[in-house]
């Protein structure tokens, strides 16, 4: 388990602090959710079990994400509205598929645990169509879309 914290700001401007738990398990990174973030999602108390909306399928598309490594390398991947979360690390091929709001971004990056050696490939797929990719012979590739 380990603690995030965050803070914000500059000498004399207003400052926002935060501190956030989380915890390994299986590899991928886990969000210790505090009290006042359950009833948020539930809109009670802490004994509620948090629900999410979906959205309806006019607002969602479906992102495919297909990287490969031929050496260690550490993912990353997050959507703008942070429904997507993943960190991991892969060797060879994975393909990760989910869906994420149709105005969200999407941020997908890999690097090789050895800086500047390792074949990295990065493929994004938007319902189907491929809409950006990156590959490197360096340890790092990234797509922003």
């Amino acid at each position: 388990m380990t603690d995030l914290f965050v803070s914000s700001g500059t000498d004399g401007d207003q400052q926002y602090q935060r501190a956030q738990q989380m915890v390994l398990e299986d590899g991928s990174w886990r969000v210790v959710m505090r009290e006042e973030q359950v009833s948020t999602f539930t809109g009670g108390g802490a004994d509620q079990t948090p629900s999410v909306q979906q959205p309806d399928d006019a607002n969602v598309k479906q992102v495919t994400v297909e990287i490969s490594s031929d050496v260690p390398t550490d993912v990353s991947i997050y959507d703008d509205n942070f429904d997507v979360g993943i960190v991991e690390e892969i060797t060879g091929t994975e393909t990760y598929e989910f869906e994420v709001a149709a105005d969200s971004g999407l941020s997908v990056s890999a690097m090789s645990e050895e800086m500047m050696s390792g074949n990295i490939s990065i493929a994004v797929y938007e319902n189907g169509e491929l809409v950006s990719q990156d590959t490197s012979s360096e340890g790092y590739a990234q797509v922003t879309y």
